[in-house]
């Protein structure tokens, strides 16, 4: 499973969406797009930021480093 599919699937469990998240990060959908895909690297400052969203709207704790390796479990 990829990070985006996990991601899109935490969201709509709890009725959220990727631009839910792009909305509240200040981050063009474009661009989330593009990181979910691992065609962009984020700077950690935006890692953290999507991270703190992420596991705020999916009560699952995302880590910065997952949206920077664009993996689902990163230790």
């Amino acid at each position: 499973m990829t990070l985006r599919d996990k991601l899109k699937q935490d969201l709509k469990r709890n009725r959220w969406t990727l631009r839910d998240v792009c909305k509240e990060a200040n981050v063009y959908q474009s661009t989330f797009s593009l990181i979910l895909k691992g065609e962009r690297t984020p700077t950690y400052e935006r890692a953290v930021i999507l991270a703190k969203i992420s596991t705020e709207k999916t009560g699952v704790a995302y880590h910065p480093l997952q949206f920077i390796y664009n993996k689902v479990n990163v230790k």
